[in-house]
């Protein structure tokens, strides 16, 4: 397949520091507490009861970003990138980019792997409590 894939790591990763949505988003570093359906709409979770997961699992969404992502020629990129993205409570995903970033430094590797995420299909949200919440993910990508 491609020569410069190393590996690829996917996980719903945890992000500390995140970067601030423009979406006015409320962003919370605590685990899950009750919830309603309304409190939910505007807090981001970092750390929910059931992380957001790729219909399939983790070796589909491997499969998935493997065989959408076209190495760019013009960028010999070497390295680790960090996708990071918002999982609604529809499992669509929003927000997508990358890692103490701005889009005016992203690369053409980072722009390919911007452009797989984007054609995932809906995850499956994560769960605060039974309830479907925003949940901050990432998806590491080393080459």
């Amino acid at each position: 397949m491609w020569k410069l894939f190393k590996s690829i790591l996917i996980l719903p990763v945890l992000l500390v520091c995140c970067k601030t949505s423009s979406k006015k988003s409320v962003f919370k570093k605590e685990a899950c507490s009750v919830l309603t359906e309304a409190s939910a709409d505007n807090i981001v979770y970092e750390i929910v009861d059931e992380m957001p997961i790729y219909p399939g699992g983790n070796n589909e969404a491997i499969k998935f970003f493997m065989s959408n992502f076209e190495a760019p020629a013009d960028d010999p990129f070497q390295g680790s990138i960090l996708l990071t993205f918002i999982v609604n409570k529809d499992g669509s995903l929003y927000d997508i980019g990358i890692y103490k970033k701005t889009e005016r430094e992203y690369t053409l590797t980072d722009k390919e792997g911007i452009r797989v995420i984007e054609l995932m299909p809906n995850w499956l949200p994560g769960r605060c409590d039974d309830v479907a919440v925003r949940v901050r993910g990432g998806f590491p990508v080393r080459f």
